[in-house]
């Protein structure tokens, strides 16, 4: 019964948050085109501010893993490969495979993750979570620029021009920003000044269940009837293959608790908005990316009730 209330604890908050959004959506409180631009506004702002805040509030002395953040990387760089090694063989258009890909490893992690991480361990889960967001945000966009300009597709010019403009757009990027800035500020003997720690601390606060909700809203049903086929395959392979095959490593190599939930998240979370974003962008399969992000979100509430469940009764949470 333990187990249980753990696991139904740290996922239906996230799940009822998600529901009341698309409850908001059906009943004309939310209309489509309004998600979308509060997700921009969530990303532009909500976000930045939560992550400056539990970034800033970390104890670098006591609370940072190298560790953690070695084998986040370098777990994840070695998923991206194999993945790569499996789906260009097995798909005749590059841009398609490497559309694929993407959707496969690039996880929700920056909303849904830490909201996942939070739910289990607390503020102190939060920020052990928190150091895994410039690693993942940073790694992920970098391999999109790789995976994308081998595919040389995009809004015309040469694949080096795509990369650069990507490039940009990554050290460009809110997200990234406000981690690096929080980190140099955490290090430094500085202190912010009260009204914008309360400022971000607010921010904080209102960020993850109104992002949930602004997430839910987006969801489209009626979607995934369309390529129904590769959109279960890909979202089998996102929220069940990916976890049962990088979860062990991670348990092998010593992760437990706090840390191993954050690892959990990075690899369980539902595809990322941002997939669906840079599809668009670039014009590799948008509609398959949307209907994958749609159904990752939709059923990746049961597969992470199991996963913590079965976490939970090997007592590694």
């Amino acid at each position: 019964m333990e187990i249980l209330t753990f696991s139904f604890g740290a996922t239906m908050p996230i799940v009822l948050c998600m529901a009341l959004g698309l409850f908001c959506r059906y009943r004309g409180l939310l209309e489509i085109e309004m998600a979308e631009k509060l997700g921009t506004f969530c990303f532009q702002v909500l976000l930045p501010g939560l992550i400056f805040y539990n970034i800033y509030n970390i104890d670098f002395a006591t609370e940072f893993s190298p560790p953690l953040m070695l084998f986040a990387v370098t777990a994840h760089v070695v998923l991206i490969a194999v993945l790569c090694l499996i789906l260009f063989p097995a798909c005749k258009d590059r841009a398609k495979a490497a559309g694929f890909v993407h959707l496969c490893y690039r996880s929700n992690y920056s909303m849904i993750g830490i909201a996942l991480v939070t739910n289990m361990f607390g503020s102190g889960g939060a920020r052990i979570a928190f150091m895994l967001i410039p690693v993942t945000l940073i790694l992920f966009n970098v391999a999109a620029v790789v995976l994308f300009s081998f595919a040389q597709v995009g809004p015309g010019g040469p694949p080096g021009a795509q990369a650069r403009e990507i490039c940009v757009n990554v050290l460009t990027n809110p997200l990234i920003v406000s981690s690096v800035v929080a980190t140099l500020l955490s290090l430094s003997p500085l202190s912010l000044p009260g009204v914008l720690y309360d400022t971000s601390r607010s921010l904080a606060l209102m960020a993850i269940p109104f992002c949930l909700i602004v997430i839910g809203a987006q969801i489209n049903v009626q979607a995934l009837r369309d390529n129904a086929r590769v959109v279960v395959w890909l979202s089998c392979v996102r929220l069940v293959a990916v976890p049962l095959v990088m979860l062990p490593i991670a348990v092998a190599f010593g992760f437990r608790g706090a840390e191993l939930a954050a690892l959990f998240a990075v690899y369980a979370s539902p595809a990322a908005a941002a997939s669906a974003i840079m599809a668009q962008k670039y014009n590799i399969y948008p509609e398959i990316a949307m209907q994958v992000l749609t159904a990752t979100t939709i059923f990746g509430g049961p597969t992470v009730f199991v996963g913590i469940a079965v976490m939970r009764y090997f007592q590694l949470f």
